[in-house]
C-alpha cells in the first residue's frame, strides 16, 4: 500500500483524529514496511490504537519547544532522558532506546 492509501484507510478506521495524526501513523506503517496490502491492516486494531496513543503522548512534549533545546527529552522520539556525566566537569543526558548522549547546558 502506498502513504496515501494508507491515510484513506486510517481516515475510514479512526475518523475522529487530527490530520497530523493521520499523517504520523501512516508514515510510521508505511516506513515499517509491514502492511503491503488492505487484509492485513483490518485486522490490526491493536496495533492503530498503539500508534495512535504514541501520537498523542509525542505531541504532549512538544508544546512550542525544540526538542533539541529541552534537556529532558529525546528529540528523536521523545521519551525521558537519562542524565550522565562524561567527566567531573561535563554532564550530559542519555537516550538509552538510540543509544544516544547529548551534552547539557545549564
Amino acid at each position: 500500500m502506498t502513504k496515501d492509501e494508507l491515510l484513506v484507510k486510517l481516515r475510514a478506521a479512526r475518523p475522529n483524529k487530527t490530520e497530523a495524526a493521520y499523517r504520523a501513523v501512516a508514515s510510521d506503517l508505511y516506513y515499517s514496511g509491514e502492511y503491503t496490502d488492505a487484509s492485513s491492516f483490518e485486522r490490526d486494531d491493536v496495533v492503530l490504537d498503539r500508534l495512535f496513543l504514541a501520537y498523542s503522548e509525542k505531541a504532549k512534549f512538544q508544546k512550542q519547544k525544540v526538542a533539541a533545546d529541552d534537556p529532558a527529552l529525546c528529540p528523536l522520539c521523545k521519551r525521558r532522558l537519562t542524565p550522565v556525566k562524561l567527566d567531573p566537569e561535563r554532564k550530559a543526558v542519555w537516550c538509552s532506546t538510540h543509544f544516544v548522549v547529548y551534552p547539557y547546558k545549564d
